[in-house]
């Protein structure tokens, strides 16, 4: 043994034993090169230094179930490389978690999408079929009063009646598609 593993090994069974001096010790002996090998491997500055101060404070929590250790830096890197892997792995699945929140936000997203699209649908569906039940003067002045969003008295004057004539068939127009819905939803209900 060299004068280095000397010291070493006398640090270990003081550190073994509570000493706070030793870890001291390991940690100036240590340290920089620990965090230089801890960089390495994440190449983020933070999480190496933090990597290395949880080294240490594993060191010191398991010190009394510590076996012989002939390579201090050997032994120490394993420690560390330990530490920050499992820092990586939790941070992994941190951000694993988080986008799968995002992707089941954005699948949710998209059903409820599909499902308003299908609703939509159903519902011009049925408008259809309702239109399809009236004459083709009723047709007519719905399709001019409510898809093309002409007043009473132009739909009058496009239709060649009077004003009162077409209010009249406007409003049996659309009471026959009431009737017809009123009865569609008490089919649905029954």
């Amino acid at each position: 043994m060299t004068q280095t593993n000397n010291a070493d090994a006398s640090y270990w069974k003081s550190l073994k034993c509570g000493n706070p001096d030793a870890l001291g010790y390991f940690y100036e002996r240590y340290a920089d090169k620990l965090f230089a090998a801890a960089y390495r491997m994440s190449q983020d500055r933070d999480l190496a230094m933090d990597a290395v101060q949880e080294t240490f404070v594993v060191l010191w929590n398991y010190r009394q179930t510590l076996g012989d250790i002939r390579h201090s830096q050997g032994y120490l890197v394993k420690v560390m490389r330990s530490v920050l892997l499992k820092t990586l792995r939790a941070v992994e699945a941190m951000v694993q978690e988080e986008l799968a929140g995002h992707c089941a936000l954005a699948v949710s997203d998209v059903e409820e999408q599909i499902v308003l699209a299908d609703a939509e649908q159903e519902r011009k569906e049925k408008l259809n079929h309702a239109l399809s039940q009236l004459s083709h003067r009723q047709k007519t002045i719905v399709e001019l009063h409510f898809y093309k969003g002409l007043t009473r008295e132009q739909i009058a004057a496009r239709l060649g009646i009077n004003y009162q004539s077409a209010n009249n068939l406007l409003f049996r127009s659309m009471a026959q598609l009431r009737r017809f819905f009123q009865l569609l939803l008490a089919l649905l209900v029954f």
